[in-house]
């Protein structure tokens, strides 16, 4: 079992929506946003697939181009104002935009997959290191942490008591 919470569950064809309007440079934000939102009709739904699909593409662009530990968990805060880590097989976005970004990046699409994974925290920081003087080679071992889910609470990705 892998923990995750059953009412946590989402159709494939969300989150290929979701790939499909990241992908797509002509959508501004707000566009972004009403067009999964409009799919899903829930507010906690759209956010999960708009942060998760980015941090997930990364993930797999990452491993192709750099020797990092991948995370195996990612922060969310509480209702009290604590950060908790939550194992990553709590969210099923995870595995299901995994095999999708992957996909993705090995077809002639690449460039859509690049820039689904420039919005992600990960690519944030593998970017802020490389022009901070990093190489790749200088990454090597290095474990990468997950990402802080600002606009999602912990108590999402775990099912009352």
């Amino acid at each position: 079992m892998d923990g995750s919470n059953p009412s946590l569950q989402v159709p494939d064809a969300w989150v290929r929506r979701t790939f499909d309007l990241l992908g797509d440079e002509s959508f501004s934000e707000e566009q972004i946003e009403c067009g999964v939102l409009g799919v899903v009709k829930d507010a906690v739904v759209a956010t999960r697939l708009i942060d998760w699909v980015p941090e997930v593409t990364a993930m797999v662009l990452i491993r192709h181009v750099a020797n990092v530990c991948l995370p195996d968990e990612f922060s969310a805060r509480r209702a009290d104002g604590h950060w908790i880590r939550i194992p990553m097989s709590r969210e099923p976005i995870v595995g299901i935009a995994m095999e999708m970004a992957s996909r993705l990046f090995h077809s002639a699409e690449r460039s859509r997959a690049i820039r689904i994974a420039n919005r992600s925290s990960a690519m944030d920081a593998i970017n802020r290191a490389m022009n901070g003087g990093k190489s790749l080679g200088d990454l090597d071992g290095a474990k990468l942490s997950g990402p802080e889910l600002i606009g999602i609470a912990a108590e999402v990705y775990f099912p009352p008591a």
